[in-house]
């Protein structure tokens, strides 16, 4: 006595069995490393993020301290603390030029007495790759907006500088 097995594949069953079939190859493939997906990356290294908070109003002048860490929110995604090496602040500076109008200096502007701008250098192991650094699965670039986030501080700032710290391992 024989019995004939039936099988009954709709659309929807066979979508999913090629999507399973699909994803194991790809997954296999990626971990024999014959894809471009892992040539991606060069290596790893601690690189220093500059930062530049501009129109701190805060008659505080150690806002940013130096060994403490920064929660840092890129993209409005946010990443996690970083460790601040090193911070530099300055008051708010306004031009006045002379009468010939080729020189000119600037002062402390002292109308805006508590106005500051800091750079603020945070660090953090990144990805290297062959067009910049990725931190968080965020390529950083100069001109990148960051959120800065303390215990009594939450700033908007720009990226200004990236440099490595230790070479690439």
């Amino acid at each position: 006595m024989k019995k004939k097995i039936q099988i009954n594949l709709n659309f929807l069953d066979l979508l999913i069995l090629l999507s399973i079939l699909f994803s194991v190859t790809g997954y296999l493939l990626a971990r024999a490393e014959k894809t471009q997906l892992n040539k991606i990356i060069e290596g790893k290294g601690n690189i220093a993020i500059e930062i530049l908070v501009s129109d701190v109003f805060s008659p505080n002048t150690e806002l940013f301290t130096v060994g403490d860490k920064s929660a840092i929110t890129i993209r409005n995604r946010p990443y996690t603390k970083l460790k601040i090496i090193k911070s530099e602040s300055s008051p708010k500076r306004i031009v006045i030029p002379s009468l010939s109008g080729s020189l000119h200096k600037t002062i402390p502007d002292p109308t805006r007495d508590h106005v500051k701008d800091y750079i603020v250098t945070l660090t953090d192991e990144a990805l290297v790759t062959n067009d910049g650094y990725v931190i968080g699965g965020n390529k950083i670039k100069i001109g990148n907006p960051i959120e800065l986030e303390g215990f009594n501080y939450r700033l908007n700032g720009k990226v200004i500088n990236l440099y490595p710290l230790t070479e690439k391992r």
